[in-house]
């Protein structure tokens, strides 16, 4: 009764405002009123609140635990009804259970959850190798990752496994390079030092010259991971009954991929060796040579994108055989910094960034087994998110970043324009 009766005594259509000589602002205001009237008719009937306020902190703290706690349910049963599909016995199947798995693992960190299942998980991923090897190599480095230091266990078992799938020559090549890149990750998270490493690496150099460039980029990016491995002897060694391997391959410049990998695993075995700048090797000088071509190159045959990739690194790893100092590499996750100012931990973050790829991030923020890789301690407790005024405050910044290149970029197409007409 009481909300009809209000609509009755607020209701004035606006001929009668008009008639009765009223101005239009008083008719919008009577409008205002007939809607907050109807608002709080509605909200008597309905028993919610007209006004709404802001929750406290404990509010929101104990609704965020609760969803936190909800979705880490949720989460866990998504990994352990992937780990059951990769034993179906349809194939589509366990492809799909490999692929949900690979992704739950890439953007989640749930290392108490798989190191109680570490056991199941393991065998149903060792089962998966016969049938379907490209996604167990996918899967195994994810899994090691997740176990931290339990994972030591698991690793002969592991290379009994994969290490005959890459010595196999009638193997598929793409998934023989998978494999031995899964491997040597593998072998980096959990072997037995330099002892594995060695005997890796042997395996690595007899596939270095391979004719399939998939296969001999694979190798050349486990060769660069597990020679960080080794001590400055081993590498030493290692550089110089290889330098005829790596100049072959700068020389013939097969594929821009397989010549940045070969010219990586150079640099970090120089670096680690000891051979830069003034201690650069004779035989050496021929190779600086063929880098300082490959960083300026001109091949019309080869896509921009690719030629500039090769240019950036080039000019980076000849200033490192010249100089011995490396550029250093800065990444941000979070509110927290890493600084990479060597070749080797540059190679380590980029094969954990193939491993993780778009839950990089969220490893090195919360996985502690790879923070300690790089020493940057136990995950930091009182990391709070960004407010809405800092996210606001960095958009602007980038926009006015963005908007000053483009200025700067059209003034100098200008002025080169003004040039050639003259």
């Amino acid at each position: 009764f009481f909300f009809f009766f209000s609509l009755s005594l607020c209701r004035r259509p606006r001929s009668q405002c008009r008639a009765d000589g009223n101005p239009w602002p008083m008719c919008q205001t009577i409008l205002c009123q007939r809607r907050f009237v109807v608002c709080l008719g509605r909200s008597f009937y309905t028993q919610t609140p007209l006004f709404f306020f802001p929750q406290s902190d404990a509010a929101d703290t104990a609704g965020g635990a609760e969803r936190e706690e909800t979705d880490t349910f949720e989460m866990e049963g998504s990994i352990v009804t992937a780990t059951d599909q990769l034993e179906e016995k349809r194939a589509s199947t366990r492809a799909a259970g490999a692929q949900a798995l690979v992704n739950l693992l890439q953007t989640h960190v749930a290392t108490d959850f798989l190191q109680q299942r570490a056991e199941t998980t393991i065998t149903a991923v060792r089962k998966l190798v016969r049938t379907e090897p490209t996604a167990a190599a996918a899967l195994y480095p994810l899994v090691f990752a997740q176990l931290g230091e339990q994972g030591d266990a698991y690793y002969n078992d592991t290379k009994k496994i994969l290490l005959p799938i890459v010595c196999d020559a009638t193997k598929n090549p793409t998934s023989r390079a998978k494999v031995l890149r899964s491997l040597g990750t593998v072998c980096f998270m959990a072997g037995d030092g330099q002892a594995d490493a060695v005997e890796l690496l042997e395996v690595c150099e007899k596939l270095l010259s391979s004719e399939q460039a998939e296969l001999a980029e694979a190798a050349f990016g486990s060769w660069t991971l597990l020679i960080t491995l080794t001590g400055q002897p081993c590498a030493k060694s290692h550089v110089e009954s290889l330098s005829p391997v790596f100049q072959h391959v700068l020389e013939t410049r097969p594929e821009v991929a397989l010549t940045i990998e070969a010219g990586r695993a150079l640099v970090t075995a120089c670096e680690l060796a000891e051979l830069c700048g003034e201690a650069l090797p004779a035989e050496l000088h021929v190779v600086l040579d063929l880098m300082q071509a490959l960083a300026t190159e001109s091949n019309k045959g080869k896509a921009k994108e690719s030629l500039k990739a090769q240019h950036v690194f080039f000019r980076s790893a000849r200033d490192m055989l010249e100089t011995g100092q490396a550029k250093a590499t800065r990444l941000r996750f979070g509110r927290e910094t890493l600084t990479a100012e060597t070749w080797q931990s540059q190679s380590r973050l980029n094969a954990l960034r193939d491993c993780f790829a778009t839950g990089f991030h969220v490893h090195m923020k919360e996985n502690e087994f790879v923070r300690d890789m790089f020493d940057l301690g136990p995950p930091s407790l009182d990391a709070t998110p960004e407010t809405t005024a800092e996210k606001a405050a960095r958009q602007a910044m980038r926009a006015a970043n963005r908007r000053n290149r483009e200025y700067v970029r059209q003034r100098d197409r200008s002025t080169r324009d003004m040039l050639r007409e003259s």
